[in-house]
């Protein structure tokens, strides 16, 4: 199961949590603050990964300031009975979904790295990948 944040915005796409790296700040760290900062958990990282990223995206912005956005991806272990608090000034709901299919999952756009880094997390528990819809 997975936690989907759903933005403040309503234009906006539904978000995973997440952020960037402060300067000399080590991936690990970020990953463990932003959620310790958006949604107020700690979760630690899943025992099947470990705490290397087990996906990677690299995407180019648009618009005047644009660059290279290398996205890494970490998968961490919590209790979906654990209060979640979500930070207000980003999301206006967050809920549990599934990684075996897209029931239940809200409408919207999703990163375009969501379908394979599902692919893997299913893989490397042993479950069968699930068509996307």
């Amino acid at each position: 199961m997975f936690t989907r944040c759903l933005p403040r915005e309503p234009t906006n796409p539904p978000l995973w949590p997440g952020g960037h790296a402060d300067d000399q700040e080590d991936p690990r760290a970020s990953a463990v603050r932003e959620l310790a900062e958006e949604l107020r958990i700690a979760p630690g990282f899943h025992p099947a990964f470990g705490d290397v990223p087990c996906f990677l995206t690299v995407t180019q912005t648009r618009g005047v300031d644009s660059h290279t956005d290398v996205t890494l991806w970490f998968a961490f272990q919590a209790n979906r009975d654990a209060v979640i608090v979500p930070d207000e000034r980003e999301f206006a709901q967050v809920r549990w979904v599934p990684i075996d299919g897209r029931q239940g999952w809200p409408h919207g756009v999703f990163d375009p790295g969501l379908e394979r880094f599902l692919d893997k997390l299913r893989t490397r528990l042993g479950r069968t990948p699930a068509a996307a819809g």
